[in-house]
């Protein structure tokens, strides 16, 4: 079956232009976290925060890539004002997953 596909066609030039206005996309709050300087200062990468579940498979996938993994619990002050009264919550049930590349021994 051959294909239309022509190099350096530009398939959105024919593309019907969305239904959705962008006025009526929802526009997110700036949820963006720090990480910990001091983990930072160490090479450490902050990815991302969720339950414990999540974290164990990540866990597995990080360190199959070549990756040092550690969780650190959530600091309520690592949480924005607009998780308004979520942030305790937020701190009990979910940790934050760093990783860093695994360091060579010699």
């Amino acid at each position: 079956m051959m294909s239309d596909f022509k190099p350096g066609h530009n398939e959105s030039e024919n593309c019907p232009p969305p239904s959705v206005r962008q006025s009526e996309i929802p526009i997110l709050p700036n949820l963006d976290f720090t990480p910990d300087p001091e983990l930072e200062a160490e090479g450490w990468e902050r990815r991302f925060m969720a339950d414990p579940l999540q974290v164990k498979d990540a866990t597995r996938l990080y360190i199959d890539l070549g990756f040092e993994v550690r969780t650190e619990t959530i600091r309520v002050s690592e949480l924005s004002e607009l998780c308004g009264s979520c942030r305790l919550a937020t701190c009990r049930a979910y940790v934050t997953l760093y990783t860093r590349k695994r360091q060579r021994t010699s």
